[in-house]
C-alpha cells in the first residue's frame, strides 16, 4: 500500500507553511525559521529543487521539532528527504502509524513547533536553488 492509500481518507487541513522558501541555498546549512503545527497530526512536506551548480553539488534537507524547554531544535528521527543533485521533486510525509520508509515518510505525530534545514554540499562553489513547503493533516 503507497503512502497516499494509507493517508489517502485525511483530510489537508491547509497550504500555509513554507518552511524553506524557494532560494538559492550556498554551501553550508540554512536554517529555516520556526513554523507551528498547532492541531496538525501530521505534514506532508514537498521539496522542490530546480537547479543545482557547482561541482557534485547535494541538498539534503532534515526536519527538526522544537523543544521549548531547552530552547533548541532536534533532528526528528528518520524525516529528512534524499539528497538532490538535480533538478527533482520529492515528498516526505511525518503521520503516526503509517509504514515507514526511508526518505518517504515516518510514523510519528509532528510537533507543535519546527523547521526545515537545507545543507549544501559539494566543491567549486556549490549552490542548489529549492524550496520546501507543507501541508498540514488532520
Amino acid at each position: 500500500m503507497s503512502i497516499n492509500d494509507q493517508i489517502s481518507n485525511r483530510t489537508v487541513k491547509q497550504i500555509t507553511a513554507t518552511p524553506l522558501p524557494s532560494q538559492v541555498f550556498p554551501s553550508g546549512a540554512t536554517n529555516g525559521s520556526k513554523f507551528l503545527a498547532v492541531g496538525a497530526k501530521g505534514v506532508r512536506f514537498h521539496l522542490d529543487a530546480t537547479a543545482v551548480s557547482g561541482t557534485s553539488p547535494s541538498l539534503t534537507v532534515k526536519i527538526q521539532v522544537y523543544n521549548p524547554v531547552a530552547d533548541s531544535y532536534q533532528d526528528l528521527a528518520g524525516a529528512a528527504f534524499a539528497a538532490a543533485t538535480a533538478a527533482s521533486t520529492q515528498n516526505l510525509t511525518v503521520y503516526p502509524g503509517i509504514a515507514e520508509t526511508a526518505n518517504v515518510s515516518v510514523s510519528d505525530v509532528i510537533s507543535q513547533a519546527y523547521r526545515a534545514v537545507g545543507t549544501v554540499t559539494g566543491s567549486a562553489t556549490p549552490t542548489v536553488t529549492a524550496s520546501v513547503w507543507a501541508e498540514y493533516l488532520d
